[in-house]
């Protein structure tokens, strides 16, 4: 297999001495491959490179993967018909097996914002998942989702059905591996053919495995949310959740901005009023808690709650100000002026409890940039891995302290304007990986020295 990561110079602002680390294991690459590789820019820090897997795919470069928590394999689900495809890291094998459905994230069109229904098992032996019933033609629902559950060789097995009075199970989003998740009931009524109301939308916690209902409410009990379900819909733009050391499933989910049209008693439409966004922090067994957006300006933000569900880490959404323009053929006139650089916050850590912000990640933006991937945040809840503003014409990620909001470290495996990386981690937090072009780059993760990093932190408040 033919597979070539971008090579280029070192930054300046990265400019640092190499990692002393020992070679890493190359699998499945070429015999050549080892020559052109580069990761690309690398700061000090407790990050080492420790493999390198050539993984074989059907799919091109299209699909996000999800690493299992043993490290071993990758599942991707793709966006268009393409199968689904489960991989070995370490040995070539490919499992490919057809399963699209309309429903694939718990954010109708949110992909990058909430996961794939998708998400290995706990024990790495297999994947919880869904498939639906669909039109030949179009994708139209023709069914709400089934939960199935699906073994590293293919087999699927399907688990007892998830059942609710508002409606067909429309979206999951997998809490933990071991078969919990936050779900919708009757939500998506618009994308079935033939299409139907619904009665009552209702977001719930459930455990699939089991196909029990644990705690549900409907979302019109949200105030001033019975106008929004008839003007646009549910309007989930993110989504995270996490286990309490109770057990216990705690879950913010994120409603879009949206504008209502008033109409005058004569049936004329009024001013256009707009609203800002919700953000619906909801721990099992205790009342939903809907909180205006500490972020009225921003369209959406990637979210991801720390293992422990006690602290919410949030991506702001940092450019540069100016006009940006993409052209298919060349542009015509003269080019806009470059834009001018700004300086901000890209990520930041709420306490879910009090709503202060505990710290914030700065950055400087000079050009326009996709943000790419959601924040990561590792199982033992040390580290984070969020994207950060391209420099040059690489796109860094950085990898946090959790417990200063200090960037610790710095990677950058690819060039700017290719391949959007995905990230994550394994091993409870102890291996970090990078996937770039069907290539996993596979790193350990070390202790911090404090010396060598650099401290961004704030305090503010979200009013809760």
């Amino acid at each position: 297999m033919q597979l070539l990561v971008p090579v280029l110079a070192s930054l300046a602002s990265l400019a640092a001495a190499p990692l002393a680390r020992a070679e890493p294991v190359f699998r499945g690459c070429d015999s050549d491959f080892p020559g052109q590789f580069d990761q690309g820019p690398v700061e000090p820090g407790p990050l080492r490179l420790a493999s390198v897997s050539c993984v074989e795919s059907g799919l091109g470069e299209a699909a996000d993967p999800i690493v299992s928590p043993d490290g071993s394999s990758l599942a991707r689900w793709p966006t268009h018909q393409a199968p689904m495809e489960i991989a070995a890291l370490d040995r070539p094998g490919l499992v490919s097996l057809h399963n699209r459905v309309t429903f694939r994230n718990f954010a109708a069109g949110g992909q990058g914002t909430t996961p794939d229904s998708l998400a290995w098992a706990t024990d790495s032996r297999s994947l919880w998942g869904v498939r639906q019933r669909l039109a030949s033609r179009g994708g139209w629902a023709l069914s709400g989702l089934t939960s199935i559950s699906i073994g590293r060789d293919g087999t699927i097995r399907d688990l007892p059905a998830l059942r609710h009075p508002a409606g067909p199970l429309d979206g999951i989003l997998w809490v933990g591996g071991d078969g919990l998740a936050l779900a919708q009931f009757g939500t998506l009524g618009g994308s079935y053919r033939p299409p139907h109301n619904d009665i009552s939308p209702t977001i719930a916690m459930v455990d699939a495995a089991r196909g029990r209902v644990l705690a549900d409410f409907p979302v019109e009990g949200i105030p001033g949310f019975a106008a929004r379900l008839r003007a646009h819909g549910m309007m989930i733009s993110g989504a995270t959740a996490a286990l309490l050391s109770d057990g216990r499933i705690r879950a913010v989910v994120q409603f879009s901005r949206w504008t209502e049209t008033p109409r005058t008693a004569a049936g004329q439409e009024g001013e256009p009023i707009r609203h800002s966004g919700s953000w619906l922090v909801w721990t099992q067994g205790e009342a939903p808690r809907i909180r205006p957006t500490p972020y009225p300006g921003d369209h959406h933000n990637p979210l991801a709650l720390s293992p422990d569900g006690s602290k919410l880490l949030v991506v702001r959404p940092l450019q540069p100000d100016g006009v940006q323009v993409h052209c298919r053929i060349p542009c015509r006139g003269p080019p806009p002026p470059p834009p001018t650089p700004v300086d901000g916050s890209v990520a930041e850590l709420i306490d879910v409890a009090s709503g202060r912000v505990l710290w914030r990640v700065s950055a400087r933006a000079d050009r326009f940039w996709n943000r790419g991937s959601p924040p990561v945040i590792g199982g033992d809840g040390n580290y984070a891995l969020i994207p950060l503003p391209p420099t040059s014409d690489r796109a860094p990620i950085a990898l946090i302290d959790m417990r200063t909001g200090r960037i610790v470290q710095r990677i950058a495996p690819t060039l700017t304007g290719s391949y959007t990386p995905s990230f994550g981690f394994t091993a409870g937090g102890r291996r970090a990986w990078v996937e770039i072009g069907n290539v996993i780059l596979v790193y350990e993760v070390g202790d911090v020295d404090d010396k060598r990093v650099e401290h961004r932190a704030g305090i503010g408040h979200w009013l809760m």
